[in-house]
C-alpha cells in the first residue's frame, strides 16, 4: 500500500513513528499470531479510512458478487458496503494501523481534541482486542439509565433486516439477558455513570455477544432517536 504521507515527515518524525509502530506491533502480538486484530483509540475507531484507502472498493466488489445479479438492490448494496468497511478494520500489522489512523478524520478530531482543547480530561490510548465477525445487522446500541437498560437501537439503522425484524424478541431477550449477567454486575456499585450507551454485538447466531463498548453520555435526548427499534420495560 503506498503511504505518501511518510514522506512529509521530518527525520525526528519518521524516528517517532519507528519506535510508536514497533510497540504497537509488539501489544498486537497476542491477538495477530493466529488471527487479526482490531484496534481503535480510547475515544473511537478509524472506521471512515477505508473509505479513502484503495482496498476498499476491491473488497465491496467482492461481497458485492456473492449476492445473484437479480437480488443486488439498494438494500444489498448498503450491506456490501458496510461489510467491506468493517472488513477493512481487520488488521495484521501495526503498519496498517497508523496508515488508517493518519488518515482517518475521526481519529484526527478526537486527538485534535485531546492534545489541545481538554488535555487534562483526555488520555488516548491504543486499544486492541482480537477482531470478530460481526454481521453488520447485529450489531445494537443499548440505552441505559438508572444501570436499567431501558432501550435497543440497531446501530446500521440504514439497512433492513428481515431477521431482525422477525426475531426482534429473540435479539431483544439475548441482549438484555447478557447485560443483566454480565455487564451491569461491573458498573453497579462503582463510580461510572448510573447512564450511559452501551454497544452490543450479536455473534454467531446468538451463540457468543460482545460487549463492545460503554460510552458516558446524558442519553435523555437520544431515547427519542429515530432509530429506536426497542423499548425494553
Amino acid at each position: 500500500m503506498t503511504t505518501s504521507w511518510k514522506d512529509k515527515l521530518s527525520d525526528d518524525e519518521k524516528t517517532m513513528l519507528e519506535k510508536l509502530t514497533s510497540r504497537l506491533q509488539g501489544a498486537m502480538k497476542t491477538f495477530t499470531q493466529d488471527g487479526y486484530a482490531f484496534v481503535k483509540t480510547s475515544s473511537r475507531s478509524a472506521k471512515d479510512a477505508p473509505m479513502v484507502q484503495g482496498r476498499f472498493k476491491e473488497l465491496y466488489l467482492a461481497e458485492l458478487s456473492t449476492y445473484p445479479e437479480d437480488d443486488r438492490s439498494e438494500n444489498s448494496q448498503i450491506f456490501c458496503l458496510l461489510k467491506a468497511a468493517f472488513e477493512a478494520l481487520r488488521v495484521k500489522t501495526a503498519d496498517d494501523v497508523i496508515d488508517m489512523f493518519i488518515r482517518s478524520e475521526r481519529i484526527y478530531q478526537d486527538l485534535l481534541l485531546a492534545a489541545v482543547n481538554q488535555v487534562e480530561k483526555y488520555n488516548e490510548h491504543f486499544v486492541i482486542r482480537k477482531f470478530v465477525d460481526i454481521d453488520v445487522d447485529m450489531e445494537f446500541r443499548g440505552f441505559v439509565w438508572g444501570h436499567e437498560l431501558v432501550a435497543l437501537s440497531q446501530y446500521n439503522y440504514a439497512i433492513y433486516s428481515k431477521r431482525l425484524v422477525d426475531e426482534q424478541e429473540r435479539y431483544k431477550k439475548m441482549v438484555k439477558d447478557y447485560y443483566e449477567e454480565k455487564v451491569r454486575p461491573k458498573l453497579e456499585g462503582t463510580s461510572f455513570p448510573q447512564n450511559s450507551i452501551i454497544d452490543f454485538a450479536v455473534c454467531e447466531n446468538g451463540k457468543n455477544i460482545q460487549w463492545l463498548q460503554v460510552r458516558k453520555k446524558n442519553i435523555l435526548l437520544l431515547v427519542c432517536n429515530k432509530n429506536l427499534l426497542f423499548v425494553l420495560e
